[in-house]
């Protein structure tokens, strides 16, 4: 197909798109229950929670309704508990003991549209693990709290994360696609320069275990000249799989935002931390020891603040 005739396509698609979006193309409402969580003091809850709030707040897709919200605006609603608070007594090799304090979360969102459960993510948390150790219990329950916000937004992300369809192919060469528009602008959260993935339709395939395999992506896209409802990118990876996948079948394409990034010092930061984690849970494996925050006290009943 010739680039003229792809692109006689594409005009088409997007008057016909851009009439139906305006009302679509919008950040997601999303209205934040209060946090729960049986053995946690209510001063913890609050503090804890308002991290929760801090980490939702930095996703560029999700504008969080007030509290004092009855929910008729939302287009989710999100909810928390703290599973567990377990802190780890540690030998150090001089003799001492330290600390390694975690919060087991689970985070439930749920779309009014269907009245059921859309996902529900675990989310982990330690204290700082990389180059510092903590002595006191408090200090170690303190910096694992500085680190809810950050692992809120990086494990709860996909829910709101910006989708919408590739409408096509906007310039090629040699049968490798190099621009492309899509359907999705600054009123869904989008910026310049941001990147998506794109994806061909859930594969329907099983592994041998009977599991579906996962969907991955076949090429990536960078916004290049945005707009309120409809962006142009160019192609940074998969340039011939997304043009033969659109001549193959012009609207089976879609895209997906990537997973918030901080840059490059934050990220090595986080992953050393991560990696620094996987670590610790592989040591807890050979040799389990952990005091369960809260064990034996009566459920409901709140222990101390740890913060």
């Amino acid at each position: 197909m010739k680039n003229g005739k792809i692109k006689q396509i594409i005009t088409s698609a997007v008057i016909i798109l851009a009439c139906a979006m305006s009302v679509q193309a919008q950040k997601k409402n999303v209205l934040v229950s209060p946090t729960t969580g049986e053995t946690v003091s209510t001063d913890d809850l609050d503090k804890i929670h308002a991290k929760i709030v801090e980490g939702l707040s930095n996703l560029q897709t999700v504008n969080i309704l007030d509290a004092t919200d009855d929910g008729a605006e939302a287009d989710f609603i999100f909810k928390c508990n703290i599973d567990s608070v377990c802190i780890y007594p540690k030998k150090q090799a001089d003799g001492k003991t330290t600390y390694v304090t975690e919060f087991n979360l689970k985070a439930d969102v749920f779309s009014p549209d269907n009245e059921g459960l859309a996902w529900s993510i675990p989310v982990q948390v330690y204290n700082t693990m990389v180059m510092k150790t903590f002595e006191d219990k408090r200090l170690s329950a303190q910096s694992a709290l500085e680190w809810v916000a950050e692992k809120i937004e990086r494990k709860v992300w996909e829910p709101f994360a910006i989708r919408g369809q590739l409408l096509g192919v906007e310039e090629s060469k040699n049968g490798k696609a190099s621009k492309v528009s899509i359907e999705i602008g600054s009123l869904k959260g989008a910026s310049k320069n941001q990147e998506f993935n794109v994806y061909l339709p859930d594969p329907k395939i099983v592994d041998k275990k009977g599991n579906l395999k996962e969907n991955k992506p076949i090429g990536k896209v960078k916004v290049e000249d945005m707009g309120d409802e409809v962006s142009v990118c160019k192609v940074s990876g998969g340039g011939d799989r997304i043009y033969e996948a659109f001549l193959e079948n012009p609207e089976q394409l879609t895209v997906l935002s990537k997973g918030p990034t901080k840059g490059f010092i934050n990220d090595k930061k986080y992953q050393a931390q991560v990696g620094a984690e996987y670590i610790w849970i592989t040591e807890q494996m050979v040799n389990s020891v952990k005091e369960l925050v809260g064990e034996g006290i009566s459920a409901g009943k709140e222990i101390g603040s740890m913060f």
